[in-house]
């Protein structure tokens, strides 16, 4: 009775965990006012990259960062609010040393972070006891646009990030493992089909 019970609640948390993959709604791309003049190069379940037809970055010297928002998803503890603001905060601090453009001749990059899902303590408490694992990693969808200096729209990313539930030591903190994703989403900056890393932008 007992070992089918515990069977059962495996089940469940593994139904959840697959459930909460990172996953893009259906209409992300459509709401991005500048997608009819946009071609889709990559999509999947998590991501979309849309770049201009005309789109060259080999005239560019590299990438410089513009405005970074939040949209406000909570309204908790005084605590809980200063952890949800530190997330823009992280990108910021990790990504602009990374980003070599001019203010001249770089691509700017315009980081909208919304649709945030904080890592839920309790079910990590009882997937631990359970798997040994806290299994609730976090999401949260950032929508990326690249202008040139006229300001036109020159390729918009967005996607699904999710934490990493090999972070165990963030495992119990609401928006330790979402803070740890958005630092690393900024070592990958360099590899991303509609970006340049120095090297490229200088050949």
């Amino acid at each position: 009775m007992e070992s089918n019970r515990s069977l059962r609640i495996k089940v469940l948390l593994l139904s959840l965990m697959l459930a909460g993959c990172a996953k893009l709604p259906d209409s992300s791309y459509r709401n991005v006012p500048e997608h009819n003049s946009l071609k889709i190069m990559q999509q999947d379940r998590a991501f979309v990259l849309a770049v201009h037809p005309n789109f060259n970055v080999s005239q560019y010297d590299g990438l410089i960062l513009g405005e970074v928002t939040m949209r406000k998803s909570i309204d908790g503890n005084k605590k809980e609010v200063v952890e949800h603001d530190d997330l823009d905060k992280t990108l910021i601090q990790h990504l602009t040393p990374r980003l070599k453009g001019s203010n001249s001749n770089g691509l700017r990059m315009d980081v909208e972070i919304y649709d945030i899902q904080p890592v839920s303590p309790t079910l990590n408490v009882l997937s631990a006891v359970v798997l040994l694992v806290p299994l609730d990693s976090g999401e949260l969808t950032m929508k990326t646009t690249f202008r040139d200096n006229t300001g036109q729209v020159q390729a918009v990313r967005i996607e699904r990030l999710s934490g990493s539930v090999m972070n165990i030591s963030e495992g119990f903190s609401r928006y330790g493992r979402l803070t740890d994703a958005l630092a690393e989403w900024t070592t990958h900056w360099d590899r991303w089909p509609a970006c340049m890393s120095e090297k490229k932008a200088n050949t």
